[in-house]
C-alpha cells in the first residue's frame, strides 16, 4: 500500500478524532483555536496532519484549506446539535406539549416512557420526602429533555426546591427508554401529597390505599399502635384544628369526607388520599402535610380517618 494512501488514511482517522473531541465538548470549538490549557491534545492532532501533508503532498496551502473545511463543518454540528435543545422551561414545555400530538410519541410515552417513570421514579421521590429536611411540599413542573441514546439532554424546571434537587441526581445519571424522536421532551408536575404524571394521578387512587388500611387494622401490632399512640395524638391535635378550621373558614362545607395518610417509619406524612375535595379539608391539609406522627410499626401506614359535622 501506498505512502500517499497511509497517509490519507491516517489524516481521515485524526479528522474523525477532533470532530468527536469537539462534540463531546462544548468548549472544544474554543480551545482548538485558541492556546488554552487543555487545548494540547488537539492541536497535537493538527500538527500531525500538517506533518502528513508536508511529508506525503505537494501542496500544504491545499491541504489547510481542506482541513479548515472540514473544521469548519464539524463546527457546524457541534453547534446545530446545542441549538436543538430548548433554552428555557417556557420553550421546553411548548415543546412537550406539541410532541404529544405525534402518534409516535404518544405509543412511546404510553408504552415505554411513563411506566418506567412511575416504577422508578415514584420510590425515589417518596424517598425524597422521607429524608429531606425541612421538606418543600410545594408543588412544582419539570421537563427532561431525552437524547436518542435515552440520557438526558438538559432539565427544565418552573421553579427549584429541595425535593426536586434530591430527585434531580438520579435523573442527571439516567438512561430512559429510547425515544421516537430526538431531543424527546417530557413533562412532569408534581403535587404534594398525590404525584400527577401527564395528568394522571400515580398511586393515589383512595380505594386502593383504604383496602391498604382496612388490611393493617387486622393486625395485632397496628391495632395496638393505633389504640396506644396514633388516636390519642390525632385527637388531642386535631379536634382544635378542625375547630378552628370550622370557625375561621368562609362558607365552611360541612359535607362528610374521609381522608387517609400515608405514614413514613420516620412519622412524617409521604402522601395525603381524600375521597372529596372540601374547604375544610383544605384547611386541615396544611397541618397534616408537616406533621409528624407517632412512628408506625410498620410502613407505610394508612390512617383512614371519616369526619363527619353536625348542624
Amino acid at each position: 500500500m501506498s505512502q500517499e494512501l497511509l497517509a490519507r488514511r491516517f489524516a481521515v482517522r485524526l479528522l474523525y478524532e477532533i470532530c468527536s473531541a469537539l462534540r463531546a465538548s462544548r468548549w472544544g470549538p474554543v480551545l482548538f483555536f485558541l492556546p488554552m490549557p487543555g487545548a494540547g491534545k488537539l492541536r497535537a492532532l493538527a500538527w500531525n496532519l500538517g506533518y502528513l501533508q508536508l511529508a506525503f503532498f505537494d501542496s500544504a496551502i491545499q491541504f489547510m484549506k481542506r482541513f479548515y473545511f472540514i473544521v469548519f463543518i464539524c463546527l457546524l454540528s457541534t453547534f446545530s446539535v446545542a441549538g436543538d435543545v430548548a433554552n428555557s422551561f417556557e420553550q421546553a414545555s411548548a415543546l412537550a406539549l406539541a410532541q404529544r400530538k405525534d402518534p409516535a410519541v404518544q405509543s412511546y410515552s404510553e408504552r415505554d416512557l411513563m411506566p418506567y417513570y412511575q416504577q422508578k421514579y415514584m420510590p425515589i421521590f417518596q424517598s425524597c420526602l422521607a429524608t429531606t429536611e425541612n421538606r418543600d411540599m410545594s408543588s412544582f413542573s419539570f421537563v427532561v429533555a431525552i437524547g436518542s441514546n435515552g440520557r438526558v439532554l438538559q432539565i427544565y424546571t418552573d421553579h427549584e426546591t429541595n425535593i426536586f434537587a434530591c430527585a434531580r441526581q438520579a435523573l442527571q445519571r439516567d438512561e430512559f427508554p429510547h425515544p421516537p424522536v430526538s431531543p424527546c421532551y417530557m413533562m412532569i408536575t408534581m403535587t404534594f401529597g398525590n404525584a400527577v404524571v401527564d395528568g394522571t394521578p400515580a398511586d393515589s387512587s383512595f380505594k386502593r390505599a383504604a383496602a391498604i388500611a382496612d388490611a393493617q387494622d387486622s393486625d395485632p401490632a397496628t391495632q395496638e399502635y393505633a389504640r396506644g399512640d396514633l388516636n390519642p395524638y390525632y385527637r388531642q391535635k386535631y379536634g382544635p384544628i378542625f375547630n378552628s378550621c370550622l370557625a375561621s373558614t368562609e362558607h365552611p362545607d360541612k359535607s362528610s369526607f374521609s381522608f387517609i395518610a400515608k405514614i413514613g417509619k420516620d412519622g412524617r406524612v409521604l402522601q395525603l388520599y381524600v375521597d372529596h375535595q372540601t374547604n375544610i379539608f383544605a384547611c386541615v391539609r396544611r397541618t397534616l402535610e408537616k406533621d409528624e406522627f407517632p412512628h408506625p410499626p410498620v410502613a407505610p401506614y394508612y390512617m383512614h380517618m371519616s369526619m363527619n359535622f353536625g348542624e
